[in-house]
C-alpha cells in the first residue's frame, strides 16, 4: 500500500506530461509544423516521435525512482492499451483511395492489427503466467516496438523529398504530415513505444524479486 501510495504523485504528474505532449502536438500540427519543404526531410515529425521514446529509456536506464515507478503500474492495463493500435488500420482505406502509398500502408497497418488483436490474449497470458510468460511477452514486444520503428521508417522513405527513395513523388506520406492523420505518427506511435518500454520494465521488476 505504500508503494501505491508513493507512486500516485509521480503517476499524476507524468500523465500531465502525457496531456501537455498531445496538447503541443495538437497545437504545433494546426500551425502546419510538421509540413516540409520539397527538399527538406521531416525531421520535425521525427523529432516528436522519437524524442518521448528517447527520455523514457534514459529514464529507465538512469533513474531508480524511475524504474519503481514503472514497476509499481498496471502491466495487464499497459498491454491491452496496445489495442488501441487497431486505429492504424485506416491507413490501409486511405492507400485504397489512392492517398497514401501501399508500400507504406500495409505492411504498417497489417503490423498494428496483428499487436491489436492479440494484445486482451497476451495481457491474460502474462497475469497467468507471470515470470514464465517472460520469453513470449519479449517476443511480442520486440515485434510491437520494431513494426513501429518499421512504420515510421516506411513513412519517410514513402515521403515528398530527397530521402524519399521508395516514392514515386505522386503518391507519398504527405497526408502522414496534417491533420488529424498525423496525431498517429507524433503522438500515437510514440505513447504505444513507451508502454511497450514501461511494460517490459515492469515485467523485469517482477523477475527480479
Amino acid at each position: 500500500m505504500t508503494a501505491l501510495i508513493d507512486a500516485r504523485p509521480r503517476t499524476v504528474r507524468n500523465v500531465g506530461l502525457v496531456v501537455l505532449w498531445f496538447a503541443v502536438a495538437l497545437l504545433a500540427a494546426a500551425t502546419d509544423f510538421f509540413v516540409t519543404g520539397p527538399d527538406e526531410p521531416p525531421w520535425r515529425l521525427g523529432l516528436f516521435t522519437g524524442l518521448p521514446v528517447l527520455l523514457t529509456a534514459l529514464g529507465l536506464w538512469r533513474s531508480e525512482s524511475f524504474r519503481a515507478w514503472a514497476a509499481s503500474l498496471d502491466l495487464r492495463l499497459m498491454i491491452q492499451l496496445q489495442s488501441w493500435r487497431l486505429a492504424g488500420f485506416v491507413f490501409i482505406s486511405f492507400s485504397a483511395n489512392g492517398l497514401l502509398p501501399a508500400s507504406f500502408a500495409i505492411p504498417a497497418s497489417l503490423g498494428d492489427a496483428a499487436i491489436a488483436l492479440t494484445a486482451p490474449f497476451m495481457a491474460n497470458y502474462v497475469a497467468r503466467r507471470g515470470r514464465a510468460a517472460m520469453p513470449v511477452f519479449l517476443a511480442w514486444t520486440v515485434f510491437g516496438f520494431l513494426d513501429l520503428v518499421n512504420a515510421v521508417t516506411l513513412g519517410v522513405l514513402n515521403s515528398r523529398g530527397p530521402i524519399g527513395i521508395l516514392s514515386d513523388q505522386i503518391v507519398t506520406t504527405e497526408l502522414v504530415t496534417h491533420l488529424p492523420v498525423v496525431l498517429i505518427p507524433v503522438f500515437g506511435v510514440p505513447l504505444m513505444l513507451v508502454l511497450h518500454l514501461l511494460s517490459a520494465a515492469n515485467l523485469k521488476s517482477q523477475i527480479g524479486h
